[in-house]
């Protein structure tokens, strides 16, 4: 993993909620003491760079905390689930492989947390199958590349956690619609792509993208998805973007366009504004043919 020399820190005026900040840590003092990789994913993840860095707004609400775990095979993976419930208020109902749940107290209302484990347990298409039956697959392609570009943030001063960048977690979104058209992973890409230039990028837009600003008449939004695209060139390797291409292809950029139109107000030419965001963001990727 790259590690950020500078860590990203959390603004005073948006602060995390204690319960998810308390969870974080004990996780990540469990994964640190077990030496396990990880990286936190999923919306808090979006909203700890979005929201608690730079300070934007929550365009919809976390009930959950997802984390990927660098491991060598379902026996380790397996080992680590049960560190976790070695800790109080950790429970496995047994629904899911990959979910946990944590209660703080009896009477407390619980939080979904997702274990996603990647590594050399991936099959040849960079997929997982889960054991015994291997009857649920979930595809794994973007996570080695995000995590060799993962950032750092400070949560606190004596707790310094990974995740993707927001180009990393873009990537990891496109895939994860594929895996299951889900209208918030279509929510996500949108805010993603609309807020890209005000996390942060609006002077890299201006002194770097000047040819990129005419080409879209200074829309500084439709700007933003190109650099993103570009940037999230910059932390996958070939393979992966040929994978993501391949399964875009066709039908699926057309429902993507559509979905992500219908999220959009309705006052707006949404399939031309949605057609637009993504077609930025595919170019900066070099994935042109998409649309």
């Amino acid at each position: 993993m790259t590690v950020s020399s500078k860590p990203l820190l959390i603004r005073a005026d948006c602060p995390i909620d204690p319960l998810t900040l308390q969870i974080i840590r004990l996780i990540d003092g469990i994964l640190h003491g077990a030496g396990i990789p990880y990286m936190l994913v999923g919306a808090t993840a979006r909203d700890l760079l979005l929201h608690h860095v730079y300070g934007l707004p929550v365009t919809r609400a976390t009930y959950d905390v997802d984390f990927a775990i660098l491991v060598d095979s379902w026996e380790q993976f397996a080992t680590v689930k049960q560190l976790f419930l070695e800790v109080p208020g950790f429970i496995d109902k047994g629904r899911d492989k990959q979910r946990l749940f944590y209660q703080q107290a009896p009477a407390a209302p619980e939080t979904i947390i997702d274990i996603i484990p990647f590594g050399k347990l991936e099959a040849g298409d960079r997929t997982i199958a889960w054991p015994p039956d291997a009857e649920v697959v979930m595809n794994v392609a973007a996570f080695s590349d995000v995590f060799k570009g993962a950032l750092v943030v400070e949560l606190e001063p004596t707790l310094q956690i990974p995740i993707p960048s927001l180009a990393g977690l873009v990537i990891l979104k496109l895939f994860a619609w594929l895996d299951r058209r889900d209208g918030r992973d279509v929510q996500d890409l949108r805010n993603l792509l609309e807020t890209y230039t005000e996390a942060g990028n609006e002077d890299r837009l201006y002194e770097e993208e000047t040819v990129e600003l005419e080409h879209v008449d200074f829309d500084t939004v439709l700007g933003g998805a190109f650099l993103l695209g570009k940037d999230a060139r910059q932390i996958t390797d070939q393979a992966t973007r040929d994978q993501l291409s391949v399964a875009l292809s066709g039908k699926n950029i057309t429902a993507l366009v559509d979905q992500i139109a219908r999220s959009m107000s309705s006052f707006e030419d949404r399939t031309e504004s949605s057609t637009a965001l993504l077609r930025g963001l595919f170019r900066g990727m070099g994935l042109n043919h998409l649309l």
